[in-house]
């Protein structure tokens, strides 16, 4: 019987829940290792369990988990323990999850809030950079490196990929990998405030950023979080320069963000005396010119 409006629930009530339990035992996880796959802080609200097959005839386990956030936690269970490869976040706003189908055979996730229903591939192999190395660090066991992109499994059997405890650098050719070496000019007030930010790809890496080839912060997964930033507090002339923020994981190194800051009023001053020097030779260039058609 149901407690009327603003009526707290009797003592004797929870007594009786207390003596009839759902379940008597304790459950117990499954052998080998008879303790829980993970632990962490999230609350999980939906949960889908599925087998994919990789190419050496392997099935690894990936639980797709729903956050009370609305997003999902993409679970690998690897042979060394369990790894959290990726968060989707599914809706542009974070709107909660109502409902969440996984079709197996096509590799698809259907998830559903109160307003729309997603469709989700589960190789999102497009996400990760083009690289080999980037590609193998996901070790995400729908996708692999061949022909020179990240692709799924299902498409291309013979990709390279990396789920064991073997070695995965000579999976990849050796060479440099072809990043972008130009800075992206900001031209920054002085006194002012400036963040850079640099996007958290794998909390497995390091990230560090440099200011003129000097170290100034690192960020790790001790304390995850989706961005590593630094903040400048009140911009200087000591501030301004190149800014790098490389990514480490496990022996690879990337760039990710490089910026360089510029004076604004250093460089409107420099663009002003540009204007004045071309306004300074206009009427002798009309001179010249003027002579040559009298001849």
């Amino acid at each position: 019987q149901c407690v009327s409006s603003g009526q707290h629930t009797p003592s004797e009530t929870f007594k009786i829940a207390d003596s009839h339990p759902e379940v008597e035992d304790r459950v117990e996880p499954l052998a080998p290792s008879r303790s829980p796959l993970f632990h962490n802080k999230h609350r999980y609200q939906k949960i889908g369990v599925h087998k994919v097959s990789v190419r050496e005839g392997q099935q690894y386990t990936v639980l797709y988990l729903a956050t009370d956030k609305g997003s999902i936690h993409k679970v690998v269970e690897l042979p060394e323990g369990v790894q959290n490869i990726m968060e989707i976040q599914v809706f542009s706003r974070k709107e909660p999850i109502q409902s969440m189908i996984l079709d197996h055979e096509r590799a698809m996730l259907y998830v559903g809030s109160a307003s729309r229903v997603v469709e989700v591939p589960m190789a999102m192999c497009g996400l990760y950079r083009n690289n080999c190395e980037s590609c193998l660090l996901a070790r995400d066991p729908y996708c692999g490196w061949a022909g020179g992109r990240c692709q799924a499994v299902h498409q291309n059997p013979e990709v390279h990929q990396n789920l064991d405890l073997n070695p995965w650098q000579g999976k990849c050719q050796k060479g440099k990998v072809t990043e972008a070496d130009t800075y992206q000019n900001i031209t920054v007030v002085p006194f002012s405030r400036y963040f850079l930010n640099c996007p958290v790809e794998s909390h497995y890496a390091t990230y560090n950023w440099y200011h003129n080839d000097t170290l100034i912060k690192t960020c790790n997964n001790t304390h995850p979080q989706p961005d590593c930033f630094y903040f400048i507090q009140n911009v200087s002339h000591a501030h301004y320069g190149h800014y790098l923020c490389e990514s480490e994981e496990d022996g690879f190194k990337q760039a990710l963000v490089r910026e360089r800051l510029v004076n604004q009023l250093r460089f409107m001053s420099q663009k002003g005396r540009a204007t004045t020097t071309l306004g300074s030779w206009l009427p002798l260039l009309l001179a010249v010119l003027l002579v040559e058609l009298l001849h």
